[in-house]
């Protein structure tokens, strides 16, 4: 159901997520269990999300985004002491270097095509 690479990117990702915010918020508890617990949250929560719901009801990117957005912003709430303008600087810079990464690695995929022995016909 689940690709090996999508669930490397949501771990990846979520474990970026945390110890991205943690250096610009200061966290309401333990940095290491602050970073621990929004690692596995933010994993579970992007796999429902991305995953089961987008495969049953997808949804554009312009949506993805939205979601992405809303997400950060209230796993931020939680987690990290309040400041509004800190917490929107992390959570829009954090998902503008994500989807920069991700238009990376697409054009960086897709410029290099198949050689004639790994194409299927």
């Amino acid at each position: 159901m689940f690709s090996l690479l999508s669930i490397l990117i949501h771990i990846i990702n979520s474990i970026f997520s945390g110890v991205y915010t943690s250096q610009f918020l200061k966290c309401k508890q333990n940095k290491k269990i602050t970073i621990f617990l929004w690692t596995l949250i933010y994993f579970m929560i992007q796999v429902v999300i991305f995953e089961v719901i987008q495969s049953r009801y997808p949804f554009n990117d312009v949506v993805s985004v939205v979601i992405n957005v809303l997400l950060f912003l209230s796993m931020q709430w939680i987690f990290f002491r309040k400041g509004v303008s800190g917490q929107l600087f992390v959570c829009f810079s954090f998902v503008a270097d994500t989807l920069f990464l991700h238009i990376f690695f697409v054009l960086v995929t897709n410029r290099f095509p198949k050689s004639e022995h790994t194409k299927t016909h």
